[in-house]
C-alpha cells in the first residue's frame, strides 16, 4: 500500500472490523481518510510499530474511535500520524454515560503506539473505567492525552514537544513511569493539567 489517498483503506479495513474479531495490519503505509469505529472485543494489532504506518487524512475527527460504552479492544504495534498537520486525531475511548455499560471496567488495552502531528493523541471519556495505556508515545501534537476516565492505569508513556497539555488526568488513575517534555509552548500551559483528585503519580 502506497499511503496515499488515491488508495484509501478506510472502508476496507471497517468491514474487516466489522467481520472478524483479531485484525492482523501488516508493515506497510495505510492512509485513512475516514474514522474507524471500533466495536466491543476487537483486536488490531500491526506487525511492527515502526512499520506499520496509520496516516489520517480527516480535517477532524479521530483516525480510531470506539463504539459508544464498548468494551475490550486492543490496539497494539503501530505509528499514527495525521496527513494533514494536527487537524486530526489518534484515539478515542467513548463513553457518553455509565447507563447501558455492559462492563463497568471497560479493559480497553493500548500499547506499542507511537504518534506524531495530531490534535490529540488519545482521548478518554469520563465513563471510561479501567483502560491500561502502555509504552505509547505522542510527539509534536496539540495535545497529547486527555484522559478524563477513572481508574486508568498509564504507564511507560511519553509526551513531548506538546502545544498544550501533555496530560490532562481525571481521577483516581495511575501514572507510572511516564514522562513529559517540552509541552505547553503554545499557550503557557503544562505538561500535566488535573481535573480530578486522588491520582497516583509514580
Amino acid at each position: 500500500n502506497t499511503g496515499l489517498l488515491a488508495d484509501d483503506v478506510a472502508q476496507k479495513l471497517q468491514q474487516c472490523i466489522n467481520l472478524y474479531d483479531n485484525i492482523f495490519i501488516p508493515n506497510g503505509s495505510y492512509y485513512v481518510g475516514t474514522t474507524i469505529n471500533i466495536p466491543s472485543e476487537k483486536t488490531i494489532i500491526g506487525e511492527n510499530v515502526a512499520k506499520t504506518i496509520i496516516k489520517g487524512g480527516m480535517t477532524s475527527g479521530f483516525i480510531f474511535q470506539s463504539v459508544d460504552k464498548s468494551y475490550d479492544i486492543t490496539i497494539e504495534n503501530m505509528t499514527m500520524y495525521a496527513d494533514n498537520n494536527k487537524l486530526c486525531s489518534g484515539i478515542y475511548l467513548q463513553a457518553s454515560s455509565n447507563t447501558g455499560l455492559q462492563h463497568y471496567d471497560v479493559t480497553h488495552r493500548l500499547s506499542n503506539i507511537n504518534m506524531n502531528w495530531l490534535d490529540i493523541g488519545i482521548k478518554i471519556d469520563s465513563c471510561v473505567r479501567g483502560t491500561w495505556l502502555n509504552n505509547i508515545k505522542v510527539y509534536k501534537s496539540k495535545t497529547g492525552f486527555n484522559l478524563l476516565g477513572t481508574d486508568n492505569f498509564v504507564n511507560d508513556c511519553v509526551s513531548g514537544e506538546i502545544e498544550n497539555e501533555g496530560y490532562i488526568i481525571g481521577a483516581n488513575n495511575m501514572i507510572s513511569n511516564s514522562k513529559a517534555f517540552c509541552c505547553g509552548s503554545a499557550n503557557g500551559t503544562s505538561a500535566m493539567k488535573l481535573v480530578g483528585g486522588c491520582n497516583g503519580l509514580s
